[in-house]
């Protein structure tokens, strides 16, 4: 099994066994800040799609391999597991579906979703299918992928020490203005400072030293 971050003292576990060694899938642990756990992936996509789930501020928590939806499909019963629950702070319930661009060639598999969707539509939820090509969007997909790995171990002082600099700067600053100050704050902090939304960052634009950066308005 392949681990992309340190596994939590809690798992967030799917509803039913995941297959080993099938053909395209890698079962993948991700390390969950959200949910305070960790989250078992059947694939790498669908662990890459943690991010998105993270860095959503509407999503209060999300779960992978839900409970089954019983649906009928070209007048036959099937039982379709989600690859995850989306859970938002308003209460809203979401399902989603991870898959390669090619979904859309596969008639069997669309008409199931839209069974799928339909029948969520019935119970006040929703569904949505997400493919390969946006989850991995770049430069999106590798800045969420850097800021989260880089504030992992981020100890509070360190972010403390940040809002106090930030406190007595000419604001929008850049990533490399702010490594000129002795001693520097540390990276971990600024990703961490991006993560909670304390500061501002596009992060579908290139992380670099020479991004913007700004107080959020509320701060």
């Amino acid at each position: 099994m392949k681990k992309i971050r340190n596994s939590g003292d809690e798992t967030n576990s799917p509803s039913r066994k995941l297959g080993r060694s099938q053909h395209g899938k890698q079962t993948t642990y991700f390390h969950s800040i959200k949910n305070n756990c960790t989250v078992v992936c059947e694939t790498r996509l669908e662990a890459d799609a943690c991010y998105l789930f993270e860095f959503d501020d509407k999503i209060s928590s999300y779960f992978a391999q839900p409970e089954p939806i019983h649906v009928t499909v070209n007048n036959k019963h099937k039982k379709y597991t989600p690859d995850f629950k989306l859970v938002f702070s308003s209460g809203y319930i979401r399902y989603i579906e991870i898959k390669p661009d090619n979904v859309f060639d596969k008639p069997d598999y669309m008409a199931l979703y839209r069974a799928v969707r339909d029948e969520a539509k019935r119970k006040g939820e929703g569904f949505k299918l997400i493919i390969e090509s946006s989850i991995r969007r770049q430069p999106r997909h590798k800045n969420m992928n850097h800021i989260y790995f880089q504030m992992r171990h981020t100890r509070p002082e360190e972010l403390s020490y940040l809002m106090d600099q930030l406190s007595v700067i000419h604001l929008p600053t850049c990533i490399g203005l702010l490594f000129e100050i002795s001693p520097p704050p540390s990276m971990g902090a600024i990703a961490k400072a991006i993560f909670k939304k304390i500061i501002t960052f596009d992060v579908n634009e290139p992380l670099s030293l020479a991004s913007d950066l700004n107080l959020e308005k509320s701060q």
